[in-house]
């Protein structure tokens, strides 16, 4: 130490390092390039040389400035590149608002195929979150082709990307993550980029699952129908061999077999050719049948229709005659190949006996042989030829064959085997008198069965069936209800039963005698007939004369009980008109009881009883309808729509309507530029009634065809006449009914009426529901598609509440299209109907339509629908609907009050 100040052991304590620091200091001396020593300094520590003061060292501090501005403007950057990555950012919110309002799925994918939109309907169909999808590419989903098959799967979009050309109705099937699948019909159209590149798809997926199944359900019931068709052909084959075949035998029966005996004789006559018939009969058959009993008989009888098929030919007739006797028609075969096929049968016959029955009964038979040769006039006389030879068989010995003969040459011809006793000679004029009387008596013998078959015919009829109307009787209606009943608890039918009571009848019988009653029940029952007969819908109904003034009427199997109504209406219009009887007019007063099937009976008896008691009810009433329905209700509800049937068709002659207008307001010029032509009924006692009181009604009967042509007459001289004033550039809007679309000569129509009034068609708007297009679409678009052709605009209107889509709207020559009330009505809080309306907007302005709100009453609802884009409004905020004078006012000042 050679010099210090200070204490500097005291100082240097804590100096454990040859280095230095910012308070101690070392400096080396040198010498020589030696070290010679080392000055040491203390020096006092510096202010801030702690952390906190560090913290405050304003070089710290502008670090610490420059590293957060840094930090925030990458982070900016880096939020900016993952939203220009992120797919969902590519499409606004108001179009995803808008296609989440499509019946069909959409997907938007771009040139790489990844997923940059899905909209709820596609969401919700295969059960994914929207995350799930977004940024996917759609080549990758869980697609398969639609027949199920393991073939490469062909996806629209890719061709699309590739050819820029639109691909229509390719069928996919997608699998969601859960397994389910559905099927789609899928669209794809390109969208166009600056360069004329296409930069993505707009696909549209609309679900067939559904259809796809009904038509797989479908198909099972066309094949189901048609084993059921080959059923009932097999049936009605078994059932006509059971109608033309006898029981026992299987041979045809007697009716089946004159039918294709006459067929068979009249080609041979044509044809010049040859034809023979043989009549066959067991030999003592009344002795096998006393003798070995009935069974056995029976057996003999089959045995010898075997013996006659096995030895004929398939174009031979082979008929059981009657009993025990049979009869063979041979057709190309001459009488002596006749003879030769019978002996053949005698001696077949004899030794299948022998062969079968060992204790007997020995059974032979005996055969007749007639020809076309022997000129027969028909075939009842050819069969009556081989009949008499038959008997000449038998009564020559039996088991023998005998072919007919002129009655003289029979003895010659049909000796007896066994010689006549000498007391009882046979001489030919003998043999000649007996084929003649047995002749005789076999003709008899069959008028007597004729007539007794035609009495046994009259007797069922009369059982059946009223002799005076020709009407099914009380016993006959009684089994047809029970037979309704017993379908009805099979197939849940309803049906309905009308009791007919002729009113005054007594006195008509006592004044103008019982030949003028009988003639009146007759006219009533033709009446009847006609009257419900004309219906397709009740062609399977039963009338009847169920007593002597009372008349009966079943209709099974009715779509609805409201039907009911206007059958009556029906038959009391029949029975209305006066009946002539000797020259005099007779108007009759009807009463009618109705009981519905299964609503007021289940059972036969109680289904007529109440019928009866409804109709009691209403003889002993002044009910001014002249019928009465079981049921209270329905009785209520038939006397008010035959009210309000008749008071319509008043209203339609007497022209009891009136137009009321409601304007619409272009938004942006606040001018009135249309109004809406709605109809009002001036009803003389009720004042002034809604359209809801009547357009349904009026519907449903058919008469808003001449309701409706009386609007668009009245709109159009309106028209007219508001031109005339200098408002020719005013549109009147009228609402269209379906039935009226459906008539084959409307559109005429409608040309003709603007060709009488001498407007411009533009003035004329015509506007349809979504309803109304989906009742009949292909007929709608081919009448609104010549409308439009004229000028005539077309609008739709109520949209947004039927069956929104797109793939109808792109179709359809629409103009206009008008929201729904009810998406206006909570506008100004609901953001839901913000988001609707707001997307209808821009997809009706996209395809170049007009959008109308209606219902806009507030001043909140006008300003949203402004800030919205909507062209019009229509609503109480501008105007109630008024009468066509207050209109003229409100033009005048330019807007409504």
């Amino acid at each position: 130490m050679i010099f210090q100040t200070g204490d500097h052991s005291q100082e240097w304590r804590d100096y454990d390092s040859q280095k230095s620091t910012s308070t101690y200091l070392v400096v080396p001396i040198y010498r020589n390039s030696e070290k010679w020593g080392e000055i040491e300094f203390k020096f006092v520590p510096i202010s801030g040389e702690s952390l906190s003061d560090f913290l405050e060292h304003p070089s710290f501090k502008i670090a610490i400035f420059f590293l957060v501005v840094g930090f925030f403007i990458y982070l900016a950057f880096m939020l900016r590149t993952l939203k220009m990555l992120d797919p969902s950012a590519v499409i606004p919110d108001r179009v995803n608002a808008a296609f989440d309002t499509l019946a069909e799925g959409v997907i938007i994918i771009d040139e790489r195929q990844q997923i940059v939109l899905a909209n709820r309907s596609l969401l919700q169909k295969i059960g994914s979150p929207i995350g799930a999808l977004l940024g996917k590419n759609a080549s990758k989903l869980n697609w398969k082709s639609a027949d199920e098959t393991d073939s490469e799967v062909y996806l629209p979009w890719q061709t699309v990307l590739k050819s820029g050309k639109s691909s229509k109705g390719a069928h996919l099937m997608l699998v969601n993550p859960s397994g389910e699948s559905f099927k789609f019909a899928i669209n794809a159209s390109p969208i166009w980029g600056g360069n004329d590149t296409a930069q993505g798809v707009l696909i549209t997926l609309d679900d067939i699952t559904e259809l796809e199944e009904r038509n797989s359900r479908l198909q099972t019931m066309v094949n189901r129908l048609e084993e059921s068709q080959a059923q009932v052909q097999q049936q009605n084959k078994e059932l006509h061999f059971l109608a033309t075949r006898d029981s026992l035998t299987g041979c045809l029966n007697r009716r089946a077999f004159f039918e294709l005996f006459d067929k068979a004789f009249n080609e041979a006559l044509q044809n010049d050719l040859e034809l023979s018939c043989v009549m066959v009969d067991i030999d003592h058959f009344k002795a096998v049948n006393d003798n070995y009993g009935h069974a056995t008989g029976d057996v003999v009888i089959k045995l010898l229709a075997e013996v006659l098929t096995t030895n004929t030919r398939k174009v031979d007739l082979v008929g059981r005659y009657g009993g025990e006797e049979f009869c063979l028609v041979l057709p190309g075969l001459s009488v002596q190949e006749a003879v030769t096929v019978a002996e053949r049968i005698r001696l077949r016959i004899k030794a299948e006996s022998a062969a079968r029955f060992e204790n007997g009964p020995w059974v032979t038979a005996s055969l007749g042989v007639a020809g076309i040769v022997d000129k027969p006039a028909d075939p009842a006389e050819l069969n009556k030829f081989a009949d008499e030879a038959l008997y000449v068989a038998k009564e020559s010995g039996r088991n023998r064959v005998v072919r007919w003969q002129l009655k003289n040459q029979f003895s010659e011809n049909a000796k007896p085997e066994t010689p006549l006793p000498e007391s009882q000679p046979a001489t030919g004029n003998d043999t000649a008198l007996t084929s003649g009387t047995v002749s005789e008596l076999q003709s008899r013998v069959d008028e007597l069965e004729l007539i007794a078959s035609q009495i046994s015919s009259e007797l069922d009829y009369s059982k059946h069936y009223d002799q005076l109307t020709g009407l099914p009787n009380q016993v006959l209606f009684y089994d047809r209800v029970r037979q309704v009943i017993e379908r009805g608890q099979r197939y849940s039918h309803l049906a309905a039963i009308f009791v007919v009571d002729i009113g005054m009848f007594g006195m008509i019988n006592a004044s103008l005698g019982n030949v003028a009653g009988d003639h009146i029940l007759q006219e009533v029952a033709n009446r009847l007939n006609s009257t419900f007969r004309k219906s397709d819908d009740i062609s399977r109904l039963t009338l009847s004369r169920i007593g002597g003034d009372v008349f009966a009427v079943l209709i099974p199997e009715l779509p609805n009980k409201e039907v009911i109504t206007w059958m009556v209406e029906r038959l009391m219009a029949a029975l209305a008109t006066a009946i002539e009887v000797d020259q005099t007019s007779i108007y009759l007063t009807s009463h009618v009881g109705i009981s519905v099937y299964p609503a007021d009976a289940s059972t036969v008896d109680s289904l007529i009883n109440n019928a009866i008691v409804a109709k009691t009810f209403c003889k002993k009433t002044t009910s001014e309808t002249g019928f009465q329905f079981f049921d209270n209700h329905m009785q209520d509800l038939s006397i008010r729509h035959l009210r309000l049937d008749k008071e319509i068709r008043n209203a339609i002659q007497n022209q009891e309507w009136e137009l009321f207008y409601q304007p619409k307001m272009d938004i942006a010029n606040k001018t009135i530029v249309g109004v809406e032509a709605l109809i009002r009924w001036r009803h003389p006692s009720r004042g002034l009634l809604a359209p809801f009181e009547f357009i349904d009604f009026a519907e449903q009967r058919g008469l808003i065809v001449a309701i409706g042509e009386w609007v668009i007459r009245a709109a159009c001289e309106k028209l007219k006449y508001w031109s005339e004033l200098g408002y020719s550039d005013l549109c009147i809007a009228v609402n269209l009914s379906p039935v009226q679309l459906k008539q084959d000569d409307f559109v005429d129509r409608v040309f003709a009426i603007i060709a009488e009034y001498q407007i411009s068609p533009r003035q004329l708007e015509l506007e349809v529901t979504e309803t109304t297009l989906m009742s009949n679409f292909q007929a709608a678009l081919t009448s609104l598609k010549r409308l439009s052709s004229r000028g005539i605009a077309i609008s739709i209107d109520d949209f947004g509440t039927g069956y929104s889509s797109l793939s109808y709207l792109k179709n359809l020559p629409v103009d206009n299209l008008k929201i729904d009330r009810s998406f206006i009505k909570d506008l100004c809080h609901d953001e839901n109907d913000q988001k609707i309306v707001k997307m209808l907007i821009n997809i009706a302005h996209s395809m170049s339509m007009i959008v109308i709100a209606e219902g806009v009453e507030t001043q909140g609802q006008f300003d949203i629908l402004a800030d919205y884009g909507c062209d019009e409004i229509q609503g109480y905020l501008l105007s109630q609907p008024v009468p066509a004078g207050e209109v003229i006012h409100m033009l005048a000042k330019g807007r409504p009050n």
